[in-house]
């Protein structure tokens, strides 16, 4: 399934609304969800130029978007989950979509917190080949753990974390256990802006050490955050490394992420790094970024921990009756022990969205996406289109119509197609979403 199909359930649960709001320190409660059935109509279920054939899909969806603070507790969902089933049976009926959550329980307000944390998502199996159902799993990434906190004085502040994990994929054998702990050291410079030292460790275990390399990842990097009502900033600079593998992995560390809303309607933001990682973190990180951008063929499978680079920008506008959003990224993967799955994946989006009336909207936009492997064979671009009318019901039914078009030219000529499709998705809403330009992220 190409991005503009996932895109598709995303776009209908916001209903003519551009992204979900900003980071969740900053919101107020909010409950959304939109749960849809439709279905999709393709000519080209294979994702092939030889035997072209043709499927209909039905689909189930639910999107929800939650933020709740209590004195007690913080509670963040963010999802677009949809069930795909196969008229016929081409493929098994499937769960693919995206699933971000976080729990924070306060034991003893600002001393002790209880943290669960969950990521479900897809990687791909295969790199360089089209991503099928038979080309894809679902990984889901669970952890949990407590937060216990010191303050000294107005200013100082201490916290340390710990947390047990499970990694679980459907098929591959890169199922783990891991256990991680952090130390942090906070200075508050004034209300809005604080340092800190960071030292963290996480040991991955793998169910089956026999394939796949068991190791333990160091970080140790300075932190500086300032929040204001328009302005977010975080940069990190250390250094991170990897122990336990054949050859030693260590590298400087950095990241950078800036928000800017310009207006309520209008935001700038920035994400650049460098770091050390696994595919069941590289899914964290990323869709730490906004669920959104995250696509079937963002992660591939690998066992070994890789140095992640990347880059980011997107822009976003969003008013009563028209709403504009571009974003452009480059990804860079640069693995030690498995290089042949070293790559360049580099995307930009585009979407607008115009209400033609009180109850329709027109939509359209596309994506391009390029991948760059050691192994030019497996490199690939593609070109995505689509076009769509939303309408609403009333305040709770809503409907969409839409059609897609994807071409990926790669450079063996087999793994090169084009599909179409035609989605149709009826919701029901509960609640309303925030309509603010700036996406919304998980606050860990």
């Amino acid at each position: 399934m190409a991005v503009i199909v996932l895109r598709a359930a995303v776009l209908i649960g916001l209903c003519c609304a551009w992204g979900a709001g900003a980071s969740a320190a900053e919101q107020p409660n909010n409950f959304y969800g939109m749960f849809g059935v439709g279905a999709i109509r393709t000519d080209n279920i294979g994702l092939g130029e030889i035997n072209r054939q043709g499927e209909t899909i039905g689909v189930l969806s639910a999107d929800i978007d939650l933020h709740s603070v209590s004195r007690h507790w913080v509670l963040d969902v963010i999802s677009n989950l949809q069930y795909f089933l196969y008229q016929h049976h081409v493929y098994s009926d499937e769960l693919v979509g995206n699933f971000a959550g976080l729990a924070r329980f306060s034991i003893v307000p600002e001393r002790f917190d209880w943290v669960a944390q969950d990521n479900f998502g897809q990687q791909q199996i295969v790199p360089g080949e089209p991503v099928t159902p038979n080309n894809r799993e679902n990984v889901n990434y669970f952890s949990t753990g407590p937060d216990l906190k010191w303050v000294f004085g107005s200013r100082v502040a201490t916290q340390l974390s710990g947390r047990v994990s499970r990694v679980s994929f459907r098929t591959s054998d890169l199922n783990s256990n891991r256990q991680s702990g952090a130390f942090i050291l906070r200075y508050s410079v004034d209300d809005l802006s604080s340092l800190s030292a960071n030292v963290t460790t996480e040991r991955v275990r793998y169910d089956d050490s026999n394939v796949n390399q068991d190791f333990v990842r160091n970080q140790a990097f300075a932190r500086y955050q300032s929040k204001t009502v328009r302005l977010d900033i975080t940069a990190d600079a250390g250094s991170n490394e990897v122990t336990g593998l054949p050859v030693v992995f260590k590298e400087a560390l950095w990241r950078l992420k800036v928000g800017h809303a310009f207006t309520r309607h209008t935001y700038l933001e920035l994400s650049a790094g460098r770091e050390i990682t696994d595919s069941g973190g590289f899914l964290r990180e990323v869709q730490n970024e906004g669920i959104t951008t995250l696509n079937f063929g963002s992660i591939q499978r690998s066992s070994d921990p890789f140095s992640s680079r990347y880059g980011r920008l997107s822009w976003g506008f969003e008013r009563n009756r028209t709403g504009l959003r571009l974003s452009a990224g480059k990804y860079k993967e640069d693995h030690v022990l498995q290089q042949n799955l070293s790559h360049t994946h580099s995307q930009g989006d585009i979407g607008l969205r115009r209400d033609l009336t009180p109850t329709l909207a027109l939509e359209v936009g596309g994506a391009y996406t390029k991948e760059d492997y050691q192994d030019t064979v497996a490199n690939s671009n593609s070109k995505q289109y689509y076009g769509a009318l939303a309408w609403r019901a009333g305040s709770k039914l809503t409907g969409r119509l839409q059609v897609s078009h994807i071409r990926r030219n790669a450079v063996r000529a087999d793994l090169g197609y084009t599909d179409n499709r035609v989605l149709l998705m009826v919701g029901w809403a509960v609640g309303e979403p925030m309509r603010i330009a700036r996406p919304r992220s998980i606050d860990q």
